[in-house]
């Protein structure tokens, strides 16, 4: 592995092109502030709408693990980097400052007996959840913030819309209009940014002609470019961008992977395509200042990044290992740590299938989890720690079924394993975990699932369904 440490010019006015990475800082211009609406009415999509919506519900878990959709915010849920509570003193959808304390260290042991008492299921209090509907999506909310959730309207080949919509108001605001057939791949949150990937083909990418699974444009050269939003001012710039050809996994609609994005402060990691000998489907991680645009550090690893997560100085990120990759063999990576910026990245923990990292704490699922259990470890040294699933009577894990769509926030980690709850198969049960606790609890939500996360004091999740409705509860509505 090497690691190279340098800075680079000052910004410059020339936007960076899609064709190659441009290690130039960024590029600046203004964007038009969006406008706060009401609720958006119903839309009722069509036929191939439903079928796409459905392929990506089912298939939520290959792709939150092997693309690490996880973003910082997750992105599609896969590990969030979450932040401190909304300041009631501001405007309900400005971002809120952060400076969040560190997450107290797990009290846990290895082994700890589950909790069997009545607490063990956490049921959602009539009254106290917060729901916000949005136009059709074909994807699950790309991250959250607080009570705030970012969403991309939109699913044939015209602009998708950017939105942020507040579940504890009830209000949504656009943030950015995409070209027409652009997408975004990932998303993440800071106190006062907004960065996400967004890619895009040169050309037509065909017509589908109703075939499910629809995989348009598929193995052809995907373009990208990193867009970082400075909220409060709608000041945008590319960060980085380039052309990625590389297929590191195969299954179904297998196709090139865009880069893995995450931020933190005014940090922003994403990777890079880096093909060696004996390392196909290596990467080198780049750590950028959204602030600049100066390259922070570099790292090359010999296997696929599929996840990256950041907190302060920390750099965590999977790593799956292997010449022919597979769905399941990207969830099954290693989970590496690098505690500053002068750290090589050591080894935390094998077959790990999600993380998440925020403070000083960071928690991932294991793929081979039969427990609906996950691990901690603090950032500043100490053991690791095996946090028990609930014991509840009716649920059952489902096999080696894993713990997945790990989320983290001050005090509290979320998480989803499939199984059976009173001999219902669920493809995504829920879990809560207060930080110092021995165990888990379950979390009985009124519906089926394909997106949870906990993020500054709320708990959200989205219905499946055809049409993208997001929930949220307070965190302290919930019963101790």
């Amino acid at each position: 592995m090497r690691i190279e440490l340098r800075r680079l010019i000052a910004p410059s006015p020339v936007r960076a092109s899609p064709e190659a990475e441009q290690l130039a800082a960024p590029r600046w211009d203004t964007n038009p502030q969006g406008e706060t609406s009401e609720l958006v009415p119903t839309v009722t999509p069509t036929k191939d709408e439903m079928l796409l919506r459905r392929r990506t519900v089912n298939s939520a878990r290959t792709r939150c693990a092997a693309a690490g959709i996880a973003l910082t915010f997750i992105v599609a849920g896969c590990g969030p980097t979450v932040s401190q509570p909304p300041n009631p003193s501001q405007s309900p959808l400005a971002v809120p400052s952060m400076a969040p304390s560190p997450p107290a260290e797990p009290s846990g042991t290895p082994g700890a007996p589950p909790s069997t008492s009545p607490a063990a299921i956490l049921t959602i209090p009539t009254g106290a959840v917060h729901s916000l509907s949005f136009s059709l999506s074909l994807h699950s909310p790309l991250a959250v913030l607080g009570s705030r959730v970012f969403v991309l309207e939109g699913t044939g080949p015209g602009s998708r819309t950017l939105r942020v919509g507040d579940l504890a108001t009830g209000k949504t605001v656009a943030l950015a209009k995409l070209d027409p057939g652009h997408d975004i791949s990932a998303l993440a949150v800071t106190a006062d940014r907004v960065a996400w990937v967004e890619t895009w083909r040169i050309g037509s990418t065909g017509n589908c002609n109703g075939l499910v699974p629809c995989c348009p444009g598929q193995g052809r050269p995907l373009n990208w470019r990193i867009v970082g939003l400075v909220v409060a001012s709608g000041l945008r710039s590319v960060v980085a961008s380039g052309t990625n050809t590389r297929t590191a996994y195969q299954g179904e609609c297998a196709d090139v992977n865009a880069p893995a994005l995450a931020a933190d402060g005014d940090r922003v990691a994403y990777t890079l395509e880096a093909t060696a000998s004996g390392a196909p489907l290596g990467n080198r991680i780049v750590l950028r200042s959204l602030a600049d645009g100066s390259m922070i550090r570099s790292v090359m690893t010999k296997g696929f990044v599929a996840w990256l997560g950041l907190s302060a100085h920390a750099l965590a990120y999977r790593e799956a290992l292997g010449v022919q990759l597979d769905g399941g063999s990207v969830q099954d990576a290693q989970l590496m740590l690098a505690t500053a910026d002068d750290r090589t990245p050591a080894l935390v923990d094998v077959h790990a299938i999600s993380a998440a990292v925020s403070g000083d704490l960071l928690v991932w699922g294991r793929f081979d989890a039969t427990d609906a259990s996950i691990w901690t470890t603090s950032l500043s040294g100490g053991a690791r720690t095996h946090v028990a699933g609930p014991s509840v009577p009716d649920f059952k894990a489902q096999g080696e079924a894993g713990s997945w769509w790990v989320s983290l926030t001050d005090g509290y980690a979320a998480w989803v394993t499939s199984g059976t709850l009173k001999d219902a198969e669920q493809s995504a049960i829920p879990f809560l975990w207060n930080v110092g606790q021995p165990s888990a609890r379950l979390v009985a939500l009124p519906t089926a699932i394909d997106f949870v996360s906990v993020s500054g004091g709320w708990l959200i999740w989205e219905d499946i369904g055809s049409r993208p409705t997001v929930h949220a509860i307070q965190l302290s509505a919930l019963a101790n």
